[in-house]
């Protein structure tokens, strides 16, 4: 009965885990790659990327 309690919160996490989906917005992409950057430059790096370039270094690969 646990799993039926999930909050919001905590299936947005589960969510949250995955990439946008490869037509999402640059700015989904550019917030998802905010979150998985590991330092500060890689997220000011952020910004300067185009779209194409933000799905390949932060989506995933192999389908």
């Amino acid at each position: 009965m646990a799993e039926q309690d999930a909050t919001d919160e905590e299936l947005e996490e589960r969510a949250a885990d995955e990439p946008p989906a490869r037509s999402a917005s640059k700015a989904e992409w550019q917030e998802y790659a905010r979150e998985r950057a590991v330092s500060d430059e890689e997220r000011a790096e952020v910004d300067t990327l185009t779209k194409e370039l933000l799905v390949a270094k932060y989506g995933v690969s192999d389908g």
